[in-house]
């Protein structure tokens, strides 16, 4: 969404009075993705960098795009805690980072402490779990993805058993101004996914501007413009939408790669402001009409855009759907936070349908 959407006027329940003007602006959204015939087979990120009609290809760029993530930077999900939601309580900090000092000065520091101190970090107030799972039986891990530039923490929360097959991934805010997406991610850390779904809640990929209130990270980088689908240079550092100085030159960005990668989920939905509407990534746009009905937003494409995730997404994950949900000006009311949490399971519940539906086409060997 627009570069200065914090604070307008109305709530995220719909478009504010002001969203005609924000319609002018240049917006995030979904690019237009390739066919679903190799939907089965992975699909290595070629990097591709284009110009603004996205029919040259910049080599320099896509070199850049395709390096390996410096050395500094710390591995995705090297850090798992399976633990029961009463073991994630918020325990006393001056206890826990005394026993946490003994253990590094033994060089020991287990997963199930990092997943305690995912509870003691900055991270903002409504990205905290509420809840436990409801279903006894249902696994809730805590993942360390890696850190900010600022060394703020990225963490996922997966949910659902171990043996789920089809996943899905929210992400609440990459843009530190558009924050009313935290509000579904919390109820989300809290919800039961249907059987044989994972449900994946990555609150913040963006700590740094979540905590300055800025749209870029703590280097001036638009994250939505920094994936390599299409990408090309756009602004200075600080711009609203400076794009970085090459594809995935960001820490932020490169962790959102390697968790899609190795996770690949069927559906990636990822909350924005301020426009009130659910930008569909495919002319059927199957699922993204059943998460629109479901909340009362109107279907419209916002266009395809130069370096964002949806692209990305949807061009080295043929067979997954990335979609843009651009939630109103403002915060959520707990109703429509409410509204919205239900809909990603509704959506939940569709992926599994489909799985079963294909079991159940696909001839048996003899």
């Amino acid at each position: 969404a627009g570069a200065a959407q914090e604070g307008g006027a109305g709530t995220a329940d719909g478009p504010s009075a002001g969203a005609a003007a924000r319609r002018a602006a240049a917006v995030d959204g979904a690019a237009s993705r390739p066919s679903r015939a190799d939907a089965k087979l992975p699909v290595p990120d070629r990097g591709g960098a284009g110009t603004a009609d996205g029919r040259s290809v910049c080599s320099s760029a896509t070199r850049a795009s395709a390096a390996d993530t410096p050395k500094d930077d710390p591995g995705l999900m090297e850090e798992v805690s399976d633990l029961p939601a009463a073991a994630l309580s918020r325990p006393s900090r001056q206890g826990t980072m005394t026993a946490v000092g003994t253990m590094c000065r033994r060089g020991v520091l287990p997963s199930a402490v990092l997943a305690v101190l995912a509870g003691l970090g900055p991270a903002h107030a409504a990205a905290r779990p509420e809840t436990g799972p409801r279903d006894p039986a249902a696994h809730r891990q805590v993942m360390l993805l890696g850190r900010s530039w600022q060394g703020r923490p990225i963490r996922v929360v997966r949910l659902g058993r171990a043996d789920a097959t089809r996943n899905i991934l929210v992400v609440g805010c990459i843009h530190g101004t558009e924050r009313a997406g935290l509000s579904v991610t919390a109820r989300l850390q809290g919800a039961t996914p249907p059987p044989g779904v994972a449900l994946w809640v990555l609150g913040t990929l963006n700590p740094d501007g979540a905590a300055a209130r800025t749209r870029g990270n703590a280097r001036g980088v638009d994250l939505n413009r920094n994936f390599s689908w299409r990408w090309r240079p756009i602004g200075r550092p600080g711009d609203a939408f400076h794009a970085g100085a090459r594809p995935f030159s960001e820490r932020e960005s490169r962790i959102a790669r390697s968790l899609l990668r190795r996770v690949r989920p069927d559906v990636t939905v990822w909350y924005h402001q301020a426009l009130g509407l659910v930008d569909p990534s495919t002319p059927a746009a199957t699922v993204e009409r059943r998460y629109a009905r479901a909340v009362g937003l109107p279907l419209r494409e916002i266009g395809p855009l130069p370096g964002v995730a949806t692209g990305w997404s949807n061009h080295v994950l043929p067979g997954t759907t990335s979609f843009v949900v651009e939630l109103g000006s403002g915060s959520l009311t707990p109703a429509r936070a409410r509204r919205h949490a239900a809909a990603v399971l509704e959506v939940a519940a569709s992926v599994r349908s489909t799985a079963a539906a294909e079991h159940t086409a696909r001839p048996r060997e003899p």
